[in-house]
């Protein structure tokens, strides 16, 4: 689970990546609610599991305060399995390498870095930094979202196959 840990959906220099692990990792695949009434249960139940709330705060059903960590992230699995799929994909980027080596996990991401198109930009005071800097990300977003799912109003779907 990506809660209180690294997480595909966020491009940053967090957990110890550095500017070119972060652009490193590419595309990184996730999965999204897109039920407006599941991701409120989900933000509930994550309360749970951290400790913040001791019931869910489901929209319409009672407040359980017996409601035990455990069910919470059970419940959680399960909301996932109904979870729509994405990928972000970074397709140019501006950064100021860290000069720090990569954390263990991080090190195949180090190593893609030099697959993904980047420009190497300079601090303005000439200084390094372990962790360097991302300056600018050009990047595409896929959704694939349900087969019934109501566009709001303002956005236009583009229907499209899934790909092989």
């Amino acid at each position: 689970m990506p809660y209180n840990s690294i997480n595909e959906r966020e491009i940053g220099t967090t957990f110890g990546l550095r500017s070119q692990d972060a652009i490193g990792w590419n595309p990184r695949s996730f999965r999204f609610l897109s039920d407006p009434s599941a991701l409120r249960e989900a933000q509930g139940l994550f309360r749970v599991m951290t400790g913040k709330e001791t019931a869910t705060s489901a929209p319409g059903k009672p407040q359980d305060a017996s409601l035990p960590q455990a069910h919470a992230a059970a419940r959680l699995l399960e909301l996932q399995k109904r979870a729509a799929a994405g990928e972000f994909r970074i397709l140019d980027a501006r950064i100021v390498p860290g000069v720090g080596d990569p954390v263990s996990y991080a090190q195949g991401w180090a190593l893609a870095s030099s697959r993904v198109p980047h420009h190497i930009d300079s601090t303005p005071d000439g200084r390094s930094s372990a962790r360097g800097v991302l300056n600018w990300i050009r990047f595409s977003l896929t959704l694939w979202l349900p087969a019934r799912w109501n566009v709001p109003p303002g956005l236009h779907a583009l229907p499209a196959a899934c790909p092989d």
